[in-house]
């Protein structure tokens, strides 16, 4: 089983309002309590890497069309079932904010106090959680006509891989880094490029944002 990344505190500002209401149940006060304010509960929460496009050596962003990226997909998974895809054009990512963002998810699964616990069926949690915050921080600092090419899917692993056992549904994640694209385990951090992962015949669904 590969080695667990290390939990660390980064630089942390307050939880903002929205997000803690999407994480917390917050109950109607009540005559006299409280205001909702200082009733809310505060989280540290480690502060993201700006997002970094992928570049061609000239500086200009690598951009990857929709059905580049199912054609890609396709080439490794043939057997498919499902891949979907918002038909505009993604902004490939850069490989180094792709290893930075993944040391902040793992400080945001800290400041959450969750950690990866093996045989308990939460993966999609995982996957979907990392592949939203990816998301976000892209539109807060690129161009909103165009998306990022990061997103999770489901595998039927016949040899396992980044501490999953083999022949148990499970899902990941997929990123399209300048390099290409490559399969993540968000629960370890580990990852590689699909042309290397062992199971990518065997990817039943693909969902991109």
């Amino acid at each position: 089983m590969p080695k667990r990344l290390p939990l660390r505190r980064a630089t942390a500002v307050v939880l903002p309002a929205f997000l803690l209401a999407a994480h917390f149940s917050l109950a109607p006060l009540a005559h006299g309590q409280a205001s909702a304010a200082s009733a809310r509960p505060k989280v540290d929460w480690p502060v993201a890497p700006a997002f970094v496009p992928g570049r061609h050596g000239n500086g200009a962003a690598v951009i990857v069309h929709w059905e580049e990226l199912e054609r890609e997909v396709r080439r490794h998974s043939p057997d498919l079932v499902q891949f979907w895809v918002p038909r505009q054009a993604h902004v490939a990512l850069d490989g180094p904010w792709l290893t930075r963002a993944l040391d902040w998810y793992q400080d945001v699964l800290f400041a959450f106090g969750v950690s990866y616990v093996p045989d308990v069926w939460d993966c999609e949690n995982y996957a979907q959680l990392l592949v939203t915050l990816a998301s976000m921080e892209m539109a807060k600092y690129w161009r909103a006509d165009l998306r990022v090419p990061i997103g999770w899917f489901t595998v039927m692993p016949e040899v396992a891989w980044a501490g999953v056992p083999a022949g148990t549904k499970h899902a990941l994640v997929m990123a399209r880094t300048r390099e290409g694209l490559e399969v993540i385990e968000p629960q370890t951090g580990q990852r590689t490029p699909l042309a290397s992962y062992p199971n990518r015949h065997r990817i039943l669904e693909v969902y991109f944002e």
